[in-house]
């Protein structure tokens, strides 16, 4: 979404099964660390009963685009295959 000061920010408000927030977190922490990922600014956990990780991004960073690359480099998007018997 975007702030009042024309800001995006990524909010995460669910994790798939199995995914540990902090585990989540930390690995993006380091990709933005080991600059693999571009756009990120800040990053910081708002969760109190429900979860909610925020992430706020630089001026001129494409949400979708950042959002993708999360999706492909971190677990904020697992697929899990199993058999209905």
């Amino acid at each position: 979404g975007e702030t009042k000061n024309g800001q995006f920010q990524i909010i995460i408000t669910s994790l798939p099964f199995r995914v540990l927030k902090s585990n989540l977190i930390e690995n993006i922490a380091d990709l933005v660390r080991d600059k693999k990922i571009d756009g990120i600014k800040g990053l910081r956990d708002e969760s109190t009963k429900d979860i909610r990780v925020v992430i706020d991004l630089k001026s001129g960073a494409q949400p979708q685009k950042v959002l993708n690359y999360l999706y492909k480099h971190t677990e904020l998007e697992s697929t899990f295959h199993y058999n209905l018997v």
